[in-house]
C-alpha cells in the first residue's frame, strides 16, 4: 500500500503539468479557434530560459520566475501580432500550419542558443525523504 500511495503521489505532479498544458490547448482553441501546435514549445522556452537564468546567470528563484513569465508572454504576444493577427481571416488550416511554423522557430532558436544536448538542472525543492506517519 506504502509504494500505492508514493507512486500516486509523484504522478500527481506530473499529472498536474499534463493537466496545465491541456487548459492551456484548450483555452486557445476556443479562444481563437485554432489549434496552437507550438504550445508545448513556450513551456520549452520558459524551462530553458529558467535554467538559464537561475543556474547559469545567477539569478534568485523568485527573481527568475518573475522574468521567465513575462520573457514568455511577450514571446507570445510577439506571436500574436507578427504571425496569428495577419492570418484572422485565413482558413483554419492555415493558421494550424503557421502555428506549425511557429514551433520550428522556437525549436530551432532554441537548438541555436542553448544547443540540442539535454540540460541538468539543480532541484528546485528539496531531495531528502520525508517520512510521513510512520
Amino acid at each position: 500500500m506504502s509504494d500505492f500511495v508514493q507512486f500516486a503521489a509523484l504522478g500527481l505532479g506530473l499529472g498536474s503539468v499534463y493537466a496545465l498544458l491541456a487548459v492551456g490547448l484548450v483555452l486557445i482553441y476556443r479562444g481563437s479557434g485554432t489549434i496552437n501546435l507550438a504550445h508545448g514549445h513556450f513551456a520549452v522556452l520558459a524551462a530553458f530560459l529558467f535554467v538559464e537564468l537561475r543556474d547559469n546567470r545567477g539569478l534568485s528563484t523568485a527573481v527568475t520566475l518573475v522574468l521567465v513569465v513575462l520573457l514568455t508572454a511577450a514571446v507570445g504576444g510577439l506571436v500574436q501580432l507578427c504571425v496569428m493577427r495577419p492570418l484572422r481571416g485565413a482558413s483554419p488550416i492555415s493558421r494550424v500550419i503557421a502555428t506549425l511554423g511557429v514551433l520550428t522557430v522556437v525549436n530551432e532558436s532554441l537548438a541555436l542558443a542553448f544547443g540540442a544536448e539535454q540540460q541538468a538542472t539543480e532541484p528546485l525543492l528539496p531531495t531528502e525523504t520525508v517520512q510521513v506517519a510512520g
